[in-house]
C-alpha cells in the first residue's frame, strides 16, 4: 500500500490517514508522500489532531528540517 500524499502547502503539511489516530502518542509512526518541497522548518497536522514540528535525526539529535529536506514526491516516515 502506498503512503498517503500530503496536502496543505510547503512547510505546512496536512495528512489524512484512513485509520485515524485521535491523539499523537509515543512511537506513532506513519508514512507520507510530500506534495510540496519544504523551504524551511515544517509542520504536519495529521487528521486535524494539531500541528507538530517535523524533525530529522542528526547524530542522534532530533533537529528541525532545513530547506529541501522533504522534497516533493519524497516518502517520509
Amino acid at each position: 500500500m502506498a503512503p498517503n500524499a500530503t496536502t496543505g502547502s510547503a512547510n505546512a503539511y496536512l495528512l489524512t490517514l484512513p485509520t485515524a489516530p485521535t491523539t499523537y502518542g509515543d512511537y506513532l509512526w506513519f508514512a507520507a508522500t510530500a506534495s510540496f518541497s519544504n523551504t524551511a522548518g515544517a509542520t504536519i497536522n495529521v487528521n486535524s489532531i494539531g500541528l507538530k514540528n517535523i524533525k530529522k535525526m542528526v547524530a542522534g539529535v532530533a533537529t528541525a528540517l532545513a530547506s529541501g529536506d522533504f522534497p516533493s514526491g519524497h516518502i517520509g516516515y
